[in-house]
């Protein structure tokens, strides 16, 4: 086969598959093809067709347990539960890390006061990056800390 040829049936299969794409998304089936040709003469096509899209039992059944996990997760964050595993950063670096930020300190800045101090990072590594803390800001007591701190800093309000 020459190489016209070897192009001229890629071609051919890249507008078979096209077309197969296009029947697809009219009769609503799912199929697969693997992968699209190539331009050396490797060639691989197939469609297969899986039926209709239908939920079946065990799909509705697994739907019913995502929407209840889902209610469940939203009802205890809204009630003030902590969700996910336990905090492996000392509180007296989340309170100094809540505390800098509040006060506006740059993440650059305050990761080089927390390699000065030689605080481990929660990972147990020697070296903070400016990643580190963003991500630690970012957890539930990152963001609980980082309220407290802020309203610290604010001072007592008086009514009048």
């Amino acid at each position: 086969m020459s190489g016209v040829q070897v192009r001229l049936v890629a071609d051919t299969l890249e507008e078979v598959h096209a077309a197969a794409d296009a029947l697809a998304r009219v009769l609503q089936v799912r199929h697969r093809s693997a992968p699209r040709p190539r331009r050396d003469g490797g060639v691989v096509l197939y469609l297969h067709t899986q039926g209709p899209r239908e939920q079946t039992a065990d799909q509705d059944a697994r739907a019913v347990i995502s929407q209840r996990t889902r209610a469940a997760l939203a009802a205890r964050r809204a009630a003030g539960g902590r969700l996910g595993g336990p905090r492996r950063c000392p509180d007296a670096v989340l309170a100094e890390v809540a505390r800098r930020r509040a006060a506006g300190d740059r993440l650059t800045d305050i990761a080089r006061a927390l390699n000065a101090a030689g605080h481990r990072t929660p990972g147990g590594g020697d070296r903070w990056w400016p990643s580190h803390v963003s991500r630690l800001l970012a957890t539930q007591d990152g963001q609980h800390a980082l309220r407290e701190a802020a309203a610290a800093l604010e001072g007592p309000r008086c009514r009048s």
